[in-house]
């Protein structure tokens, strides 16, 4: 097997030998094995372990609860040094960090592997140190959330500037130029925020469909549900259950008083969470000739 080779070998140790048709057999909660390959071939192979709970406590009985481990196997000569092993450990590290919450991911190269420990480098993992495993002098490196140069974050916090006052306090579809609409900025956003806004004539409100609910089964469907029109994903249409709630509207700023923006067309009822105002500029508008389909334009032809 291809884990066995000689470059694989000494890159992995003499306790780093996986018994594969035993362990890719159990289930276990603190482990996960990822499999790269490559026109339908296996290249390589990652397992993500997390130490604390690893049973055979390979790094110790005190190991840190925050700490995920990888081991990273690449396979046959021809795949390598071509980019597969820093994009398997890319996808691993997101996995550590973004799905198992790690705070901290280790790996123990063998100390003499000298081109293994300036691959973990360029991935910005730091010394911690030598340390012995069995039969193997290994150099332990780890690297944090906050210093891993490609982790984006799942999750993001967002808070609510403001609220809007609306004439209007159920979700209806049309006639939005029929209500009236203020928003009302809540601390500490007060009018030192607004000031110049009423040099603009429009803005751009950011605003959560609180009242909205999103699932799977949403992903795609026919617009408003009528299927006279094309079913088409979520990001193909502009319904209220979306996967963050998200509305965004063009307004027109008809005044600007204090800590209230007194404003016209914007289709959020009485006590929508505001989350972010933009003046609208012209350079950000479409540039080129806009299309759409004949479906939205009938969608739209009432909503304002």
């Amino acid at each position: 097997m291809w884990d066995l080779d000689d470059a694989v070998g000494y890159s992995g140790g003499e306790d780093d030998n996986y018994d594969w048709d035993y362990e890719l057999t159990r289930s276990v909660s603190w482990r996960e094995f990822l499999v790269a390959e490559l026109d339908g071939r296996l290249i390589g192979m990652v397992v993500l372990i997390d130490v604390r709970h690893e049973e055979s406590h390979y790094w110790g009985e005190e190991a840190p609860t925050d700490s995920w481990a990888i081991d990273i196997w690449i396979g046959s000569a021809e795949h390598r040094s071509k980019g597969f092993g820093t994009e398997m450990m890319r996808q691993a590290l997101a996995r550590c960090f973004d799905v198992h919450g790690a705070n901290r991911v280790l790996i123990d190269p063998l100390q003499s592997n000298s081109r293994a420990i300036a691959f973990y480098r360029r991935l910005g993992f730091q010394d911690e140190g030598p340390r012995r495993f069995g039969n193997d002098d290994c150099l332990v490196m780890r690297l944090r959330a906050d210093e891993y140069p490609f982790h984006v974050s799942t999750q993001f916090e967002i808070g609510t500037v403001g609220l809007v006052r609306s004439s209007r306090t159920e979700p209806d579809d049309d006639s939005w130029d029929d209500e009236t609409s203020r928003i009302e900025m809540i601390s500490p956003f007060d009018e030192r925020s607004l000031k110049g806004l009423e040099s603009f004539s429009h803005c751009i409100v950011v605003y959560v469909f609180d009242r909205a609910e999103w699932d799977d089964s949403r992903m795609s469907r026919h617009p408003r549900g009528n299927k006279d029109w094309p079913e088409v994903g979520i990001f193909a249409q502009r319904a209220k259950d979306r996967p963050n709630r998200l509305g965004v509207t063009v307004c027109r700023i008809l005044q600007v008083t204090g800590q209230e923006i007194h404003v016209a067309s914007l289709d959020a009822i009485d006590g929508t969470p505001v989350v972010d105002i933009k003046p609208w500029m012209v350079e950000f508008g479409p540039r080129g000739e806009v299309s759409q389909p004949r479906w939205a334009s009938e969608l739209m032809k009432d909503h304002w």
